[in-house]
């Protein structure tokens, strides 16, 4: 346009006025570009600053990394001869020493990487608990008593395509080890480097003298009581020919599969593996004896557990083992016969009717002790029973007396609508006990006579009495009125309350146990989306987030409960998820004692599209200052080309008006 305009001005004076508003359109581009000039050299310099120095995430680093912030050798070896680390943490020599891994390891070791293709033979560390099978390590001199250990596989979150940068050395121990250097100085082991061990235990929880038809109640505990976690772990329970299986419960999470009399329970999480711990897991059995088992009969079963990387553990022993008894009954009614003989098995009514003695003769309401039985034994010494009642309508029992060998040991009011009573008695010595109860009759009632319930118990003090301690867990919403609370999903602001379960199963005290180590509470991942309310008696170790008790004395066959209460953030943070630990800030509030116990929140819009962002192209800070040169160079052309043809204008309308064109 310009030069058609300038060629054809000589012969058509006019196009002066054509040229000058050519000169306005264009002096109107050459600002526009100025100004577009002036913001692309304002985002080259912000993009060179970046270039220089480099920003890093909000939350770069976890509070569960071993040796917090560590990205390069020269961060491990600092933290190991001050024994400190960043966070103020000191207990690094203990950590790395426990592996076998001391300076000379760390200043011998290369760097390297390790591929996300082989993560599956890899066993990494972390100060907090995961929901990805960690398992507790005691390790003397660290805070809060030890680490965890859990499969480095389940870190495989795409944010090192080419491997976790880290170096790799020998232990003294004569294993391969690697130190994570991504900002946490996590230790990294090979699977296969330590050993699980297995131990099992399993006796009657109810008595062992049955009849056909009763329900027997046997309790296994297992625990891995090694230094790594076993895998495809599972429990193996055949039962004998003459048990009815019925129900069973557990304090850890278990799937449960039958195959005739066979039952096995698997261990419910990844590989279904069993971390090592000091506490021991529980299953309680109910089956029922069978109607066709003879009398004598001694029925005995035993419990295997296992797993990979060691050998299988059975039970066994005489705990094991209940001997039946078929109760002779009354001709007629198939009643069993009463202590006082056969000659009881009816009454003669006042009117010279004859019934059986379960039934009540016309006139005043009767009743009668209907059964006695063993129920639990919640130590050595101790048993606890159950009476139950036969009334007739309008009859009731005022008290039950107990007698130990014919000795009268207590005497309980009952309530008058009550049809049954309990009765945990504690023996002083071994031995073979007669335990009989008496039904005491309110009045206006009459007792039946000759209805006196009896058992025999046997008592054996253990030669080593042990400890065993069986940890459960649970999470009510109070907010939402959702008693159990686990895998369901809270609000903002609902009041969450744990409970912590440490219960005494052994046949010893547990006398000054210290609640903290693998029986604290690590709430790290708890307080990434609540806020503590109230933490009971327990301590805050602020640094690591974990709560622990002092001192507690547990009697044998007793437990005790802790209690903390939180309430979820609101607004809930949309935090990006930590460099140095992938699991978390992910919308799920994980913790366990015993049982894992998880919490799931709303996850919203920004977190979806940060979860998007971890598969786009990975566009450095070199390659983002390329395309900013490159587009400061476009627009400074075009700017400056503008201004160029402006002036040439400018000239033109010169030349014209003085006679020089």
């Amino acid at each position: 346009m310009f030069k058609k305009i300038v060629s054809n001005l000589p012969f058509h004076p006019t196009l002066l006025g054509d040229l000058g508003y050519y000169l306005k359109r264009v002096r109107q581009e050459e600002a526009i570009r100025r100004l577009g000039l002036v913001f692309v050299v304002l985002a080259l310099a912000v993009q060179t600053f970046s270039f220089l120095s480099p920003v890093k995430s909000t939350i770069a680093y976890s509070t569960g990394d071993i040796v917090y912030g560590a990205t390069s050798k020269e961060d491990i070896v600092k933290a190991f001869n001050k024994n400190k680390d960043p966070k103020g943490r000191t207990d690094i020599r203990e950590i790395f020493n426990y592996y076998g891994i001391g300076l000379d390891q760390i200043q011998n070791a290369k760097k390297t990487v390790i591929s996300d293709s082989d993560n599956d033979k890899y066993v990494n560390t972390s100060r907090s608990s995961t929901p990805a099978g960690a398992s507790f390590t005691k390790i003397p001199g660290a805070i809060d008593g030890g680490i965890y250990e859990f499969p480095l596989k389940y870190w495989n979150k795409s944010e090192f395509p080419n491997g976790y940068p880290a170096i790799t050395g020998i232990s003294t121990y004569g294993f391969r080890f690697w130190i994570l250097l991504k900002g946490c100085g996590n230790i990294v082991i090979e699977k296969g480097s330590k050993h699980p061990k297995f131990e099992i235990n399993k006796q009657l929880a109810s008595s062992a003298n049955v009849k056909p038809g009763d329900e027997v109640k046997y309790t296994i505990e297992f625990r891995n009581s090694g230094i790594i976690a076993s895998e495809e772990v599972r429990v193996v329970d055949v039962l004998d020919k003459n048990l009815k299986f019925e129900s069973y419960t557990s304090n850890i999470d278990l799937r449960k599969e039958e195959d005739g009399q066979k039952l096995i329970w698997h261990v419910k999480g990844p590989n279904n593996s069993l971390a090592p711990s000091d506490r021991w897991h529980r299953i309680v059995v109910k089956a029922t004896v069978k109607k066709s088992t003879p009398s004598g009969t001694k029925i005995c079963n035993e419990a295997t557990v296992r797993g990979t990387k060691t050998k299988d553990i059975s039970s066994g022993g005489p705990k094991d083992c209940i001997t039946v008894t078929v109760t002779p009954t009354c001709p007629g009614s198939g009643l069993p016969i009463p202590p006082e003989g056969i000659e009881k098995c009816t009454i003669t009514c006042p009117d010279g009717s004859v019934i059986p003695y379960d039934k009540v003769c016309p006139g005043a309401p009767q009743l009668a002790c209907q059964s006695f039985k063993e129920i639990a034994s919640p130590s050595w010494d101790k048993r606890k029973f159950e009476t139950t009642f036969l009334k007739q309508p309008g009859a009731s029992a005022s008290a039950v007396k107990y007698f130990v060998n014919d000795v009268q040991v207590a005497s309980q009011s009952v309530d008058p609508a009550a049809s049954s009573d309990f009765y945990t008695h504690q023996f002083k010595e071994n031995g073979t006990y007669k335990i009989r109860a008496d039904v005491i009759p309110a009045a206006g009632s009459n007792i039946i006579p000759g209805q006196a319930c009896e058992v025999s118990v046997v008592i054996e003090k253990p030669v080593n009495p042990v400890v065993r301690i069986v940890t459960d867990k649970g999470v009510s919403n109070l907010t939402q009125s959702i008693e159990d609370a686990n895998g369901t999903t809270a609000a903002a602001g609902d009041t969450l309350k744990y409970t912590l379960i440490t219960e005494n199963t052994g046949d010893a005290d547990a006398v000054n146990l210290e609640l903290n180590g693998e029986y604290s509470e690590n709430i790290a991942d708890i307080l990434e989306y609540a806020d503590l309310l109230d933490k009971g008696d327990a301590t805050l170790n602020e640094s690591t987030q974990v709560l622990s008790w002092g001192k507690v004395t547990i009697p044998a066959g007793q437990k005790i409960e802790k209690v903390f209460t939180v309430r979820v953030k609101n607004p809930l943070p949309a935090t990006p998820i930590s460099a140095s630990n992938p699991l978390s800030f992910d919308f799920v509030m994980t913790n366990k004692y015993g049982r894992e116990v998880t919490v799931k929140l709303d996850k919203p819009a920004s977190k979806n599209v940060e979860i998007a962002t971890t598969y786009l192209p990975n566009t450095g800070p070199g390659t983002g200052m390329i395309i900013s040169v490159i587009s400061t160079m476009v627009i400074a052309f075009f700017f400056y080309r503008s201004r160029l043809l402006g002036r040439e204008i400018e000239v033109v309308r010169y030349e014209f008006s003085t006679g020089g064109l």
